[in-house]
This record gives structure tokens, sequence and C-alpha cells, in this order.
């Protein structure tokens, strides 16, 4: 895989420090050496990547990959053979390319070897070799929604399309461009986070849309958000920061303090955010510190109803909590209200000098809440 630019003993927070991410909780998932890209299986698995370089190897030495079990409960090794630089994973449900469902992909390129290469663990743990022809040094995977695979292949400089026999390139960047991640939108159009910082937006045929969606201080890791208090906004961990970003591109820091060897997101089927961090050999979770928090203050109240009241019958955007769709149906509603109200009080409550005064008092004061209930069936 890449070169890792940056050297472990470059500043970062320390194995016992969490990272702050502002309205959510931060926990240690689970302990894994040297972790690296991650994808989970339909029962909830967790498979990751690895690099050696983190345990003092070199980062294209044969190792094999992690799996975690459920809820972070168990960390195994898995595969029966080391393969090398297995930093890439992806989770095969229908067996496209390995041709046996379940598989997971793991892509790398072996030291000194002029190419890189495809292998797939099936479920039995038995590593198939499947081929190199058309790859260059394999990083992010994922499939679209036409179950396409799409690559980002930083020894390429290119995004490429993976079939069951090897990579045939679709577009190609500039040589100072090396893409790190990649994620798409509903419609396929392709978000490519670049080593250096950049994120581009490409259409699915390759036709390119914006070569500088955003800009960030060091390489991207992106993903989008799959609902819920992440909505589906475009998300990316870069120089130790997590950043949301809107559809223009304009970013907000919503958490500090991540591992600035390497990290990688990946949202899981639960909606929560997990973040590999290899100088930390750990993987994190991230889900909302209160449900009902809409302005992440620690707190469900009147600020978080005023938000609810200023989007009324609103419709928000699907899973775009900010703006009081608590549901992630896109519509800002009765539903919505019932949750909020379900968890009315819960939190620590802010000083009352930090708490603006919210349209709700004069709308409805606290007496008029039970109107806008939902009756029960």
């Amino acid at each position: 895989m890449v070169l890792i630019a940056l050297v472990l003993s470059e500043a970062h927070a320390s194995a016992t420090d969490l990272p702050n991410v502002w309205g959510f909780e931060v926990q240690v998932y689970a302990d894994v050496t040297d972790p690296m890209h991650i994808t989970f299986d339909d029962d909830g698995n967790l498979f990751v990547g690895r690099d050696n370089i983190g345990s003092g190897g070199h980062n294209q030495d044969a190792v094999r990959i992690h799996r975690v079990g459920p809820g972070g409960t168990t960390v195994t090794e898995y595969g029966d053979t080391a393969i090398p630089d297995p930093d890439n994973v992806l989770f095969d449900a229908d067996g496209t390319i390995s041709g046996t469902p379940g598989a997971i992909l793991v892509s790398g390129k072996a030291y000194g070897a002029s190419t890189g290469h495809l292998w797939a663990i099936l479920p039995d743990e038995s590593v198939i070799d499947l081929y190199s022809t058309g790859t260059g040094n394999p990083n992010d995977m994922l499939f679209d929604s036409t179950g396409r695979l799409l690559i980002a292949d930083w020894g390429l400089h290119s995004i490429t399309v993976g079939s069951d026999s090897g990579t045939t390139t679709l577009y190609s960047f500039p040589s100072t461009l090396r893409p790190q991640s990649i994620a798409v939108t509903p419609s396929d159009r392709i978000v490519v986070g670049m080593e250096n910082g950049t994120i581009t937006v490409n259409d699915s045929d390759g036709t390119l849309i914006d070569d500088s969606f955003a800009t960030n201080p060091a390489r991207s890791i992106i993903d989008f958000g799959n609902g819920g208090s992440f909505g589906y906004d475009l998300y990316a961990v870069s120089g130790g920061m997590l950043l949301r970003y809107d559809a223009l591109g304009n970013s907000r820091i919503i958490g500090t303090g991540f591992d600035l060897t390497f990290s990688t997101i990946a949202f899981g089927p639960d909606g929560a955010l997990y973040v590999s961090e290899l100088g930390n050999d750990r993987i994190l979770r991230i889900d909302p510190a209160l449900t009902g928090d809409l302005n992440f203050d620690g707190f469900v109240g009147l600020v978080d109803l005023d938000i609810i009241l200023n989007h009324w019958n609103e419709n928000a955007g699907i899973g775009n909590p900010q703006a009081g769709d608590l549901t992630g149906d896109g519509y800002v509603g009765l539903d919505d209200l019932d949750i909020l109200l379900n968890n009315w009080n819960t939190g620590t409550a802010p000083s009352t000098s930090n708490v603006p005064e919210p349209i709700s008092l004069t709308l409805l004061g606290l007496g008029g809440l039970a109107v806008l209930r939902r009756p029960a069936a």
C-alpha cells in the first residue's frame, strides 16, 4: 500500500487519551494491533486491515488481518495465511469478485513487487490469490450501488474498476495527486480523498465535476454518514481532526485529537462512526451522547425544541438531525417531537447565561407541549 509519510515517532494522542467529538460519546471499541482500513460484514463482525510499520516492521510486510467480533468482544487474526501489505479490506457480500459470498477482499503490494495485488479470504479463512492485472498500489475499495468495485489506486494515481480477473482505469489524476480514500453518493458520484488533503468529485462515468470540492491540511480519509445523528453528509478525518461537509464543500470541525500517524473512518451498520488509529493500536466508536440533543450542548430541553419548531413541517433533508429530523426520514414533525419529549430534561443543563431565549417559549409555553404530542394509538 501507500508508504506512510508520517513516521510513528510523530506526535499523536497517547493511547490513554480519547479524541473529543462535540456532542458525541467516544469509546475504545477494540484494541487491535496496527489497524488500517475497516469493513463490516452482515453479522456485525469488523475486519481490520493491517500495516506492520506500526510494530516496527516494513509497511509491505506479510501479516494477517484482524476480525473483531460484534460489540468489540473478541479480536483474532483472520485468514490462514499472511498477506503482503494487507492495509485495505472490503466485505464481498455476494461474492462478486471472489466468487464466494461473504469473502473479505484484501488489497496491497508486496515488497519489491512491480504491481499491486488482490486477494480474498473466504469464510473458512482460506486465502485465495485473485489477480494483479491492472493494479499499481491499490488502496481504499468499495462497491457502488450497481455492485461495481471501485478502487483508489495510489500507485496508478487513478480510480480503477475491478472485476473477477483484473482492473481497468476509470479515470486518472495528475501525477501530484495520490488517492487515499473513496466514497460514493446515492447517485454513484465518486468522491475521493487525496494524500495532500484535497477532496475531488467525479460522475460515475469518471467525468470531472469538482477537482477541489474541499481542501484539508493532511491526507483525507472519507466516508458518508448512513443516517441517524450523523445524517448523510460527507465526513473526513484529516490532520487529527474530524470534519463534516455540507453539499457545497464547506467544512466544520466536529472533533479533534485523533491519531496523526494514520487514521481511517467507516460508518457501521449500527449508524455509529468507527475510527481506526494506527499509532494507538485501537478502533474507536463514536455515537451521539444524548438522543434528542440537537444542539450538542449535553442537555435535551428548550433549545432543542426550538430547533424542531423552527423547522416544523419542513423537508429537512434525509438524516439531518441538526435541522430537527431525529427520525432520519427527511421530515420534521410529530415523530421527531415525540422522540424529543421522551428524552426531555435528560443530560446536564448548561448555565442559563449560555442558553439563548428560544422561540418555543413564546410560541407554546411549557404547558403547550402536550398539544403537539401524538395521541396514543
